[in-house]
């Protein structure tokens, strides 16, 4: 297929396997374009039957791209600058005797033990607690390189209500497990509001919207009862924008009172919306600006709306860095977090989920009003889009999992030594978080540990 793309004409190539057989005449091509008007120009179109035999991979590939993909595109310099300035921080360390006086020449090795930003996963309480070699991977994966847990379905209403005691014990239980290894966790989801991700049952209230609020009113106020305390944070409303089945009946205003009730019997636990749009479409009637238009009334309303969680789900078409950046400054002006909450990338080509992976988190990174990024699932065995996960069945790592990893571990990392000078002082840029501090002279060693968050002061006493 040739098409004409930005004023020049491309040979396009995308094979494919058929999942089954069609007539002749029969087979279709369906070709999907971007919300903006546009005009488009396709020549050449054919469908190429290479036989049952040949392998898709052996086959021509059109290499996909995104605007910004070059490795020279302007966009990276400026978002590495702005890393350094808002991810860094100076940490200036005194070197001090037994009886205060300043040590020269002690060395002082600093290293980032847990990043500030958030590096999260979804998660569930069976393989948490389950015992299999399988679930033994799971856990030794999970604790090695996250910081943040949110559940993937144990909290969604028929779950939760259908499990019982039993199943909500468990959940307190992997919450426990969480706490031990030091994560913060999200909840997932309060109110989802569609009769299609709701119980069945509340269907019957379909003619009785007062009925169907009580119903409502009740399932978030006990459910935040249940694990009051135990939660960093919650969703409180999930996909506004296209589940509006309840908000058609009862209002929009009705998600302000499942916010201010979750407040009530959740002190301390910060409230999101979170949605899967922020990224599509530009101008009024487009997707994100329906988004925007929630939120805005969500906090003109006064709700205790803390956070804006956006979704982050990719196919074979990302937007590009600069897009991605203008959207997060276009929602960051409302005053108020914007977390990364179910990252995933779903797509056959493993170079452009490569780039993507890198590109995308360069890009979150560097965003002051980012807090963090949360994959929706880390393992092919326990995944919704399988080929998204970064750890294959049998957990060997992907290219676009070591490059997620390697963002977090290797490049954006701190692990550094200096001396201190006459005065005993020695200063290392590191990155924010919780730093492990040693410093050693003359065989005399002492050690500390430190949150840093702005340019910040530590005296280490050495004996």
């Amino acid at each position: 297929m040739l098409a004409l793309v930005h004023g020049e004409w491309a040979d396009v190539s995308v094979p494919f396997r058929a999942d089954q057989a069609a007539a002749a005449g029969a087979a279709q091509a369906t070709l999907r374009f971007g919300f903006p008007p546009q005009a488009v120009e396709i020549a050449n179109l054919a469908l190429v039957n290479h036989g049952p035999d040949v392998d898709p991979a052996a086959l021509p590939r059109t290499i996909r791209r995104y605007p910004g993909f070059e490795a020279d595109a302007a966009w990276r310099a400026a978002a590495r600058e702005r890393i350094d300035r808002l991810r860094r921080a100076d940490l200036r360390v005194s070197v001090v005797d037994a009886a205060g006086r300043p040590v020269p020449a002690a060395r002082v090795h600093v290293v980032l033990a847990r990043h500030a930003f958030a590096i999260g996963t979804c998660v569930r309480a069976d393989r948490i607690l389950g015992t299999t070699p399988d679930d033994d991977r799971y856990r030794d994966t999970l604790a090695r390189h996250f910081t943040k847990a949110v559940f993937e379905n144990d909290l969604k209403w028929e779950p939760w209500d259908q499990g019982g005691e039993r199943h909500q014990d468990r959940v307190r239980e992997t919450i426990r497990w969480l706490r031990d290894h030091e994560f913060s966790v999200r909840g997932h989801v309060i109110v989802w509001p569609s009769w299609r991700a709701s119980p069945p049952w509340l269907r019957a209230h379909v003619e009785r919207p007062e009925q169907l609020r009580a119903e409502i009113d009740r399932r978030v106020d006990s459910q935040t009862k249940a694990l009051a305390g135990l939660l960093d944070e919650w969703d409180v409303v999930n996909e506004n924008y296209a589940h509006t089945d309840f908000t058609d009946l009862l209002g929009r205003s009705a998600m302000e009172d499942w916010f201010r009730i979750a407040a009530r019997n959740s002190p301390g636990t910060r409230l999101f919306y979170n949605d899967y749009v922020m990224f599509q479409g530009e101008g009024p009637g487009s997707p994100s600006d329906t988004l925007l238009g929630i939120l805005r009334d969500l906090k003109a309303s006064g709700a205790p709306l803390g956070g804006i969680g956006e979704q982050a789900h990719f196919g074979g078409n990302p937007p590009g860095p600069a897009a991605v950046l203008a959207k997060l400054d276009r929602f960051a002006a409302l005053g108020l977090p914007i977390q990364i909450t179910e990252f995933d990338i779903d797509t056959a080509d493993a170079d452009l989920q490569l780039a993507w992976t890198r590109d995308f988190l360069l890009t979150v990174f560097s965003h002051p009003a980012v807090t963090g990024v949360v994959s929706w699932g880390f393992w092919e065995g326990q995944h919704w889009k399988p080929r998204a996960a970064f750890w294959d069945r049998e957990w060997t790592l992907r290219p676009h999992g070591k490059a997620f990893f390697d963002f977090f571990e290797r490049e954006w990392t701190t692990a550094e030594t200096v001396e201190t000078n006459a005065a005993g002082r020695g200063t290392v840029r590191a990155f924010r978080g919780r730093l492990r501090v040693e410093a050693d002279a003359h065989g005399r060693r002492g050690s500390a540990t430190i949150d840093l968050d702005a340019d910040q002061e530590l005296v280490i006493r050495i004996e």
